[in-house]
């Protein structure tokens, strides 16, 4: 069984995961970096349920649980979007791909934050407008 690492030697997998990592970023952001890692697992494991077709269990009450209904809706809307260049097994791939980093940089760092920092750090090192659409 490949490491998540031996995945991101190949660049179609790297599109598919910056993607997604862009999308936890952005979110990230915008809530004002209130949330830790373990926020970010679960909408992790909400969108492979959703992915494998299993409902929400719950509907959101609490406000970090509608961060992660509308985290892992974003990512949904993605995976699904008409046209993509990518299949849901490369997504389901790709998802497993970013758990295992979120796992290792939160080892890493030893923080509750050590991937969402992460993330905060790597894409700084992205070039304005960047958008990793897809690979030919």
């Amino acid at each position: 069984m490949k490491k998540h690492g031996d995945y991101m030697k190949d660049p179609k997998m790297n599109v598919v995961v910056y993607n997604i990592e862009k999308i936890l970023r952005d979110y990230d952001e915008k809530s004002g970096r209130k949330y830790n890692d373990s926020v970010i697992k679960t909408v992790l494991v909400q969108t492979m349920a959703r992915l494998a077709g299993k409902p929400p269990k719950k509907t959101p009450g609490t406000e970090k649980e509608q961060f992660q209904h509308d985290v892992s809706m974003m990512l949904m809307a993605m995976i699904n979007r008409k046209n993509s260049p990518y299949s849901k097994l490369e997504y389901k791939t790709a998802l497993k791909v970013v758990d295992g980093s979120l796992k290792t940089r939160r080892e890493y760092h030893n923080s509750p934050r050590g991937y969402l920092d992460y993330l905060i750090e790597f894409m700084a090192d992205i070039p304005t407008g960047y958008e990793a659409t897809s690979v030919e």
